[in-house]
């Protein structure tokens, strides 16, 4: 053990703080809760709200969304994969795009690089991916294709080096850096250290 923080070895500190947003606004949430989730997060200091959503309460759940958070704090929505085409999954962004999002996050499955090549020159608000994505090669041809705005990498599928490596491929487009979270208080601790580094 060489007794060093992970984002000493991954090169060295470049921040001390990151931004944080509630991911929440699960499927099974009502439009109410939705609001209701969205004022108390405000109130708690998050710089933004994910939700999630279905073609069948998209439009509903991102206005309760955007209501409750006010003008000026991030909304996210995530589709899960579950937009079964680009020509549904434009359309959808479409009908939600004037909620000012911050970002679209997985409307295809991560498969599709085509379709998220269309998608992307079709709509006019980001879109993000990649937590299912293992390497930076599976990136990069998608970087290359211009599918994302936004890369999301998850520790726990990627690793720890490779996520760096990741971001450092995306920056040298321009693309964001933001990762996937969902698993536990250990993939937090690590995406902590690559925010760090």
């Amino acid at each position: 053990s060489c007794k060093l923080p992970v984002h000493k070895l991954l090169g060295s500190k470049q921040t001390s703080k990151v931004q944080v947003y509630a991911s929440a606004g699960q499927m099974g949430c009502t439009v109410d809760e939705v609001r209701q989730e969205a004022e108390r997060f405000r109130e708690e200091g998050f710089w933004g709200y994910k939700i999630r959503v279905t073609l069948d309460d998209y439009r509903e759940k991102t206005k309760a969304a955007r209501e409750g958070l006010g003008k000026d704090l991030c909304l996210m929505v995530e589709w899960n994969m579950r937009l079964s085409n680009v020509r549904t999954a434009v359309n959808a962004i479409r009908n939600i795009e004037r909620y000012e999002l911050t970002w679209v996050e997985e409307p295809l499955s991560g498969s599709n690089v085509k379709g998220y090549t269309e998608l992307r020159k079709a709509v006019n608000v980001p879109i993000s991916g990649g937590e299912t994505l293992a390497t930076r090669w599976e990136f990069k041809e998608r970087l290359d294709k211009g599918c994302y705005s936004i890369v999301q990498p998850d520790c726990d599928v990627a690793g720890l080096s490779e996520s760096r490596a990741i971001t450092f491929i995306a920056s040298l487009d321009e693309v964001l850096f933001c990762p996937h979270n969902w698993h536990n208080a250990i993939n937090t601790a690590a995406n902590l250290q690559i925010m760090a580094a």
